[in-house]
């Protein structure tokens, strides 16, 4: 399940030309991915963990909207987690939080997209288990 999410970390104060190679790494990862994974064993949610950052220049918000615009085509859940009430507040003012989860930590971040996750895999293995086909054939291999 680990290889269902992904935790980017950042830190300090963040320029367009961070952010920038951020998105960069981003692509990469994700094109790899689909060069290597089937598409039941990719990313489904990417959480960015900004608790190490000091602040944000404007710029750099763009470069954050390419990221959401990105990781919603490719059907990524996007998760940031952010620690300091004024960038939470810029991140909210900017409209950044629009259609993604946010959280005071990553701890909670964490917990939540596990949650989730198991939540996910729980439905799939219900999901699996109706068929009889795939039932009995669990049956014999696991009982």
């Amino acid at each position: 399940m680990s290889s269902w999410f992904q935790v980017f970390s950042v830190e300090s104060f963040v320029f367009f030309g961070t952010a920038n190679n951020v998105y960069q790494q981003l692509k990469a990862h994700v094109a790899e991915l689909k060069a290597t994974k089937p598409k039941a064993e990719r990313t489904k949610y990417l959480i960015f963990d900004l608790t190490e950052v000091t602040g944000i220049d404007s710029s750099a918000k763009d470069v954050f909207f390419k990221v959401h615009r990105f990781l919603k085509t490719e059907g990524i859940n996007l998760v940031w987690a952010l620690t300091k009430p004024m960038l939470q507040s810029k991140f909210a003012d900017w409209g950044l939080y629009a259609g993604t989860m946010h959280f005071d930590s990553i701890d909670l971040a964490l917990r939540h997209v596990e949650d989730e996750l198991l939540s996910r895999a729980h439905h799939l293995s219900e999901k699996w288990l109706v068929n009889e086909t795939v039932r009995s054939i669990f049956e014999r291999q696991v009982l």
